[in-house]
């Protein structure tokens, strides 16, 4: 059995970035007018050690950004790309708010990641870098941290596109980018950002088809559909829910050689989080020799987590077995920068699966659509509406539709 393990610290060494030389005072100062704890040594970090990412910020320049919302600090202890990261806290403002100008950035054909670590009582926390184009027109990128616990590591975390102003930005010509993140008022929160990288793009947008929890609909129904207009996909499945209302191992072998990939998620579908490590090594391992032992190698490397969220140890059990692994987000990411962390939505309405599908190839990056199943989500016309208009997009050329495998491909892992 294969085994993925990536460190961030390899990445750090790969792209040969300098540390922090500057002399910085131990704070920047506070603000209480922004909008809509930590522990003292720098911890291990985990990141994708194939990315050909560009580091666009650092924080040796702190002293060029502007804080709007919360409290600023260098904090020496906890970095990995240089000396130094951006601690950010909220006393009276929940709000978490730094602005850098001035920057003549093109982001036409690169997307955003992050590389950084959030300490909350609270499971996942959102972040947002909201970049502003010279005439005041925004687009805002999402990213969700799920390992909030006072023991958690740097990561780096792709952006998705989120949401833009009604008059579309130029993002040939960025002036502003925001970093920002608004904790809950009652529970409060800390995060420290290490850097800002600049992701390389697919030269045709990249949409994937995906299905959990190996409900016998996907074979009924979705593999005729999808057969139909030769659209590939990548089910899920709970290794130890086979069969009555499931997938059989016969379905499972028959799709995969209609050009499906059969992928991990879990043996049961039990929350990571409500699992000790132990329980949660017995699911990941069990469910990935299940695969292997059944004639699904290839997909045994992929993984979705269930409920779609994870913890700190059930993310770096994912990481040791599996070479992607799938989470909710939003369309138009570069490159994954993590591939344990992959972004995809569940809209599943033809006009928001329309609309989904019309940000990526507007804007460009990869994307994933999933299903349990139909038509107990989506009405058969209704996914048949979807699959059409996806491939119409296809055949104009101005969309790609691909699995898994075909991004690893892409990316050499």
């Amino acid at each position: 059995m294969s085994r993925n393990r990536r460190t961030f610290l390899a990445t750090v060494a790969a792209l040969g970035v300098a540390g922090c030389t500057a002399t910085l005072p131990d704070q920047i100062g506070s603000d209480d007018d922004g909008p809509d704890e930590a522990d003292d040594g720098a911890p291990p970090s985990d990141a994708d050690e194939g990315s050909d990412g560009e580091l666009l910020f650092d924080f040796r320049d702190i002293h060029e950004w502007d804080l709007a919302a919360g409290n600023l600090s260098p904090d020496r202890e906890a970095a990995v790309t240089g000396e130094v990261s951006a601690r950010l806290d909220g006393e009276r403002d929940p709000v978490l708010r730094i602005d850098r100008t001035g920057l003549d950035l093109d982001l036409t054909d690169r997307r955003l990641s992050i590389v950084g670590r959030v300490h909350s009582p609270e499971p996942s926390q959102a972040v947002d870098v909201i970049v502003t184009d010279v005439d005041g027109n925004r687009m805002r990128f999402r990213t969700r941290f799920f390992k909030t616990d006072p023991e958690t590591e740097f990561m780096p975390l792709d952006l998705g596109i989120y949401e833009w102003d009604d008059t579309a930005p130029d993002l040939a010509a960025i002036d502003t980018l925001r970093i920002q993140t608004r904790f809950d008022e009652n529970a409060g929160g800390t995060l420290w950002v290490d850097s800002v990288y600049l992701e390389p793009m697919p030269e045709t947008p990249k949409l994937m088809i995906q299905w959990d929890d190996g409900f016998e609909t996907q074979y009924t129904n979705g593999l005729p559909i999808l057969t139909e207009y030769d659209i590939p996909a990548t089910t899920f499945v709970n290794t130890a829910n086979l069969g009555d209302g499931r997938l059989t191992v016969e379905q499972l072998t028959e799709m995969q050689e209609a050009g499906w990939e059969v992928g991990s998620h879990l043996m049961t579908h039990a929350n990571l989080r409500d699992l000790s490590e132990q329980e949660q090594e017995a699911q990941i391992r069990g469910a990935k020799e299940w695969l292997i032992d059944n004639g699904f190698e290839e997909g045994a490397e992929f993984f979705a987590y269930t409920y779609g969220s994870y913890d700190r140890t059930g993310y770096a059990l994912v990481e040791e077995y599996h070479t992607y692994a799938m989470v909710g987000g939003d369309p138009g990411y570069g490159l994954p920068r993590n591939p344990i962390h992959v972004g995809r939505a569940s809209h599943r309405s033809l006009e928001a699966a329309r609309e989904y599908v019309d940000t990526l190839v507007q804007w460009g990056g990869v994307g994933a659509l999933f299903w349990h199943e139909i038509p107990a989500e989506t009405t058969l016309p209704e996914f048949e509406g979807i699959m059409q208009y996806i491939t119409d997009r296809r055949e104009a050329g101005e969309l790609d539709v691909i699995t898994l495998s075909d991004l690893a491909a892409l990316q050499g892992r």
